[in-house]
């Protein structure tokens, strides 16, 4: 198990310390490990979805990212890690990225969250209960408008079928679209973002790994295919892109996986019957429970074994989302009692809907493989 370091290992601190270059102050310290961002006009972070460190060492000892391994090897590319959020999910994570501020202050605590007497599922904005759709956007706008306004040039490269969605609006307010393909068209749509005068802050989004971990997991031969064609795709970028040292490329993730077996599933629908005020929230492996009075016990007991079980007003006061909330309304959203997974357990529950989800792969809990992303720097 491992926390979220906030004060200075994180992807948030990571983003402070990329707009405080640009001169915009998310008011977060800047990461603790040094970039090389002297001389740098045009930063280009590219974010592989779900791709964390170990993940990505694994298949770096494979072979299957050979032109990153070189570049390593040689000194080319420097390779540090950092901690995602809590949890370690897209929502969570992603969201963090694109306003730069924590959990507790975007209010984006989940997949899922408690709000309002139900479910809403953040990344459909769906109510889980009744169907119906709603807007919930986060509480803390992108930083993306806040750089725009300092002068800068910020360009949103993302895939084409993600344009024109709500969360794309959202999260890209202030950004410029740049939408491409597949990844072999990646290349070719970031390096035209990064061209041209002046501060430019380039963010790229790749979601495959992420999306074939989840059905075959991170160490499976498809996840290993992706990853080679990411450090294809890479390769491609950095050799359009000048070799002045204007430039700096940096790789992460917003989030690891783990392999989660199906033998692993645990369906909270029965244990938790009759000890619950509602359906839970949260994550497969971080539910948010609303534990009925003088249930506690019962809950800790029926979940033994398969999740740790905290007190919400606890994972407040120990600081896993980031610091207080910064509205009361959000200590809603985490329920009474915070459920970690332990060993891989996925806790499913059946919606009115939405059925059970299991995949072999998962994130969201506080597993280092989960937790910790990689942090690759390259000047072209």
């Amino acid at each position: 198990m491992l926390r979220s370091r906030y004060d200075g290992w994180s992807i948030l601190n990571l983003i402070a310390s990329l707009t405080r270059h640009f001169g915009v102050d998310t008011g977060h310290a800047p990461l603790s490990t040094h970039l090389p961002l002297t001389g740098v006009q045009t930063v280009v972070l590219v974010v592989a979805d779900g791709m964390g460190h170990f993940p990505l060492k694994r298949h770096l000892r494979a072979g299957s990212l050979p032109h990153l391994e070189t570049r390593i090897s040689d000194g080319e590319a420097a390779y540090t890690t950092m901690t995602s959020t809590f949890p370690s999910s897209t929502m969570t994570a992603m969201t963090t990225i694109h306003t730069g501020a924590s959990p507790a202050q975007h209010g984006w605590l989940g997949t899922s969250i408690h709000h309002d007497g139900t479910v809403v599922d953040l990344l459909r904005q769906q109510d889980l209960l009744g169907g119906e759709t709603t807007y919930l956007p986060p509480a803390v706008g992108s930083v993306y408008r806040r750089l725009a306004d300092a002068g800068v040039t910020v360009l949103a490269v993302t895939p084409a079928a993600f344009q024109g969605s709500v969360l794309n609006g959202w999260y890209y307010d202030g950004a410029r679209d740049v939408p491409y393909e597949t990844l072999t068209d990646f290349p070719d749509a970031v390096a035209r973002a990064a061209h041209g005068s002046g501060p430019r802050y380039v963010i790229a989004y790749a979601p495959d790994f992420d999306t074939v971990s989840h059905d075959h997991g991170p160490y499976s031969r498809p996840a290993a295919d992706t990853a080679r064609n990411l450090d294809t795709a890479l390769h491609a970028l950095l050799s359009r892109l000048p070799d002045d040292g204007s430039v700096l490329v940096l790789l992460t993730a917003d989030h690891g996986q783990s392999d989660t077996p199906a033998d692993l599933v645990v369906n909270l629908n029965g244990p938790l019957d009759g000890l619950l005020d509602g359906p839970p929230a949260g994550e497969v492996q971080a539910r948010y429970l609303n534990v009925r009075p003088g249930a506690e016990d019962a809950v800790q007991g029926a979940l033994a074994g398969h999740a740790t079980v905290i007190r919400a007003a606890e994972a407040w006061t120990d600081g896993l989302f980031g610091g207080p909330p910064a509205h009361d309304a959000f200590r809603e959203r985490t329920g009474t009692h915070v459920a970690v997974a332990q060993h891989g357990r996925q806790l499913t529950w059946a919606y009115p809907t939405s059925p059970p989800i299991s995949k072999g792969g998962m994130h969201g809990s506080l597993m280092a493989e989960q937790m910790v992303v990689p942090l690759v720097m390259i000047r072209p």
